[in-house]
């Protein structure tokens, strides 16, 4: 089924597992409930699609247009999202465990109560996403963009204001054992940031937050 059109078809409950539908146009297609597991999804059009609680778990979305779509509640454990484009997609209450969304586009995107537990977000575009209530537990944050995100209620996370030096807003996800940090270009451990921190600019801001994350 590769390339086909199915523009606003209806595949409600649809079996799509290990289906190939690579460069296929499923714009505003009805997908709720459909299983799609492990089926390859590549370079797919996806604009408007409904795959409210849908089963995409390891499915292959790279470079796929989901812009518009409505991920409520789908399962995408391990799921490749890869430069995929979800600007303005509902993800509320999505299971993304596992899921790699480098470079991925999740601007003004809706990830309320998302489970981005080890998640890949290494140069994902989250500009104005709202992460209300997200778990971002183990979500590697490498080089991504949170400018404006709402983080309210975000679990396994923590941030500050480097109010005395950059004015940024630092984010901290909780790993298996340790903090991981990202402010600016900074990704690391707690102790590596304090580290850096000391050799740069002593700021009491930072120093007094590291103190604080030591304890949690």
């Amino acid at each position: 089924m590769e390339g086909i059109n199915k523009q606003g078809a209806n595949l409600t409950n649809a079996d799509l597992r290990d289906a190939i539908l690579r460069s296929a146009d499923l714009t505003n297609a009805n997908l709720t409930n459909a299983n799609l597991t492990n089926a390859n999804l590549r370079y797919t059009d996806l604009i408007g699609a409904n795959l409210t609680n849908a089963i995409l778990r390891s499915a292959n979305l790279t470079n796929t247009d989901l812009r518009y779509s409505d991920l409520t509640g789908a399962d995408l454990r391990g799921t490749y999202l890869r430069n995929a484009i979800l600007k303005h997609s509902d993800l509320t209450s999505t299971d993304l465990r596992g899921a790699d969304l480098k470079y991925s586009s999740l601007k003004h995107s809706d990830l309320t109560n998302s489970d981005l537990r080890n998640a890949d977000l290494t140069y994902a575009d989250l500009r104005n996403a709202n992460l209300t209530g997200a778990d971002l537990k183990n979500a590697n944050l490498t080089y991504v963009c949170l400018t404006n995100a709402n983080l309210t209620d975000a679990k396994n996370y923590y941030s500050f204001v480097a109010s005395d030096t950059s004015k940024r807003i630092v984010h901290c996800v909780r790993h298996d054992k340790q903090w991981m940090v990202k402010a600016g270009c900074f990704w690391g451990t707690l102790e590596e940031l304090e580290v850096e921190v000391k050799k740069s600019h002593n700021s009491n801001v930072y120093l007094a937050n590291i103190e604080i994350l030591k304890n949690l």
